[in-house]
């Protein structure tokens, strides 16, 4: 028998409601959030693989997929903040004026008996400090090492403390800590309380690599203006964490003229090259680096120490202690060289250390590089960065500047008898003995180091930046600069068709860098006068 109007009526109706019910389930985020960060970061490290494989880009043209890190949200030029290229996004500030009170969030409020979300936790004292190590927060074999504030709006509409991360775990997907506890200090500079947030991710490393480095996010209230100092990592909103982590004032400050921060990878193994850490600082500095930022796992004290002494007392060098947590220490068999250099050093330990870097200089400095102690971003149409910068494209959606990577290998060395000056016999300097380089430029997917934009940079990897949305990479040309790499061949993968096609020399020798000869062996010398610091031309490292 056939149904009646009514009937039908009564069938759509409720298939009309039960749709609904489904899409309201869908779109409340409990079956598939929206804006999961666990799904984004997983689409960003495929768009970092994707650049990583990159090798024919077009220089000096905006690459379009840059390091973005998030393809999803673009900028017309007309939506851009009127401001310099090195003020930062729309910010938000922490100091309230003054004899105003702020604003709690699902708090209570007397005067100043301000109280806390998790009234039984141990209270952390406001002067709490750093102890560069990292500690296991109890939750899933999450570790943590530092802390950073940064009040760019551009991927959320609320300030974040980011913390500095790496996930040692097996499992695939990332079941990440879910709480933050933050400190905070009244008015009355005496009384101190917390304020539980919900937290999520960025994952800043590659889809592949077994362990992770990534930022845990404590998604502040916009309505606490008070400057946060201390946060730890739970699971549950008031659970007792294991520790707590001194938060470091990242926001970024706006500035008229471009300044130059450089992270250094971390020395491994045993290592005592001053000759080339003495050469490199020099002709760093020569190029316009204003600051440093270097990470010491295993370098020799005794030959070392005096050099890094000497810049630490400059006030152009911090060195931060990096050594290997012990969770990752029971893992990686440290008699064996080679799993050390590839677990901690080459990979997990030195993209930690580069998101670590990048939020420790991205206050004071507009522009920051990471590199090692054999690379050297030459400008090579000015002498300096300043100078360089001041002819390239200074739109605002430029997040990195990108410095093709050029090999010269150290056995094509020119041998120091051929010349006079006795500071060359003493010093034997890469950058003015090692004049063949390869013919051809490695493309802007493999090996290249960058300039990123403090204002526009999330996170890094060993060779990328990665952006935030909105931002672009710009390739230089090389006759505007490009990376110098001074290297006794590339490991293992020379053997390969690719790298012996790659290592063919130039037939005649680049002399760029000896118009600065008498000044960079003058640098030099006066390192090894004042210091009196043993001169090791090699590096001795484990591999």
């Amino acid at each position: 028998m056939a149904p009646s109007s009514r009937q039908l009526f009564h069938a759509v109706l409720l298939l009309g409601l039960c749709s609904l019910a489904v899409l309201s389930y869908l779109n409340s985020g409990l079956l598939w959030p929206r804006k999961s960060p666990h799904l984004r970061s997983r689409y960003l490290d495929t768009a970092s693989q994707t650049i990583e494989a990159q090798t024919t880009l077009e220089v000096g043209k905006m690459s379009p997929r840059g390091d973005n890190h998030d393809n999803h949200s673009s900028r017309s030029d007309d939506e851009l903040p009127k401001t310099t290229p090195y003020d930062p996004p729309t910010y938000i500030s922490f100091s309230p004026p003054k004899g105003v009170k702020a604003e709690l969030s699902g708090s209570t409020t007397k005067g100043d008996h301000i109280s806390s979300d998790c009234p039984d936790l141990p209270k952390v004292a406001p002067d709490i400090k750093e102890n560069f190590t990292w500690w296991n927060t109890g939750v899933r074999d999450f570790l943590v090492f530092s802390a950073f504030l940064d009040n760019r709006t551009v991927l959320r509409h609320y300030p974040i403390v980011r913390v500095n991360a790496i996930y040692i775990g097996s499992s695939d997907y990332i079941n990440y800590p879910k709480f933050c506890q933050v400190w905070f200090q009244a008015s009355d500079m005496k009384t101190v309380y917390n304020r539980a947030y919900r937290m999520d991710i960025d994952e800043t490393g590659y889809q592949d690599q077994k362990w992770k480095p990534l930022f845990l996010n404590c998604l502040l209230d916009t309505k606490e203006t008070r400057m946060p100092y201390a946060i730890s990592v739970v699971d549950g909103r008031c659970n007792q964490p294991r520790g707590a982590l001194k938060i470091i004032d990242s926001r970024i400050k706006p500035k008229k003229e471009p300044t130059f921060g450089v992270c250094i990878k971390p020395l491994y193994g045993k290592y005592d090259g001053t000759g080339r850490v003495v050469e490199f600082m020099e002709v760093t500095k020569m190029f316009g680096a204003d600051y440093f930022i270097a990470y010491n796992y295993s370098s020799n004290s005794t030959t070392l120490g005096p050099v890094f002494k000497k810049y630490i007392n400059d006030g152009v060098l911090t060195m931060v202690q990096w050594v290997p947590p012990i969770e990752v220490l029971r893992v990686v068999n440290l008699t064996s060289g080679l799993k050390e250099y590839l677990y901690w050093a080459r990979d997990l330990g030195q993209q930690a250390a580069t998101n670590d870097c990048l939020y420790r200089l991205m206050q004071n400095y507009s522009h920051i590089a990471m590199v090692d102690y054999d690379e050297f971003l030459v400008p090579r149409s000015a002498k300096t960065w300043q100078e360089l910068f001041k002819t390239l494209p200074k739109n605002y959606t430029i997040g990195s500047y990108k410095f093709l990577n050029r090999f010269y290998h150290l056995q094509w060395k020119t041998d120091p008898a051929n010349f006079t000056d006795p500071r060359i016999h003493k010093y034997r300097p890469s950058t003015l003995l090692a004049i063949t380089p390869e013919k051809k430029f490695w493309g802007p997917g493999r090996r290249p180091k960058q300039f990123s934009m403090a204002r526009a940079t999330l996170g890094g990897t060993i060779h990328h930046g990665l952006l935030l949305p909105g931002f672009k990479t710009y390739v230089l040309q090389p006759e505007d600069g490009y990376m110098h790499h001074y290297r006794a061949g590339v490991g293992p993968a020379v053997h390969t068709l690719f790298y012996r096609q790659m290592m063919v020399p130039v037939e005649d020798p680049d002399m760029y860098l000896w118009k600065f000869k008498d000044e960079i062996l003058s640098r030099i010398d006066h390192v090894f006068k004042e210091t009196r610091a043993p001169f090791t031309g090699t590096i001795k490292r484990r591999r």
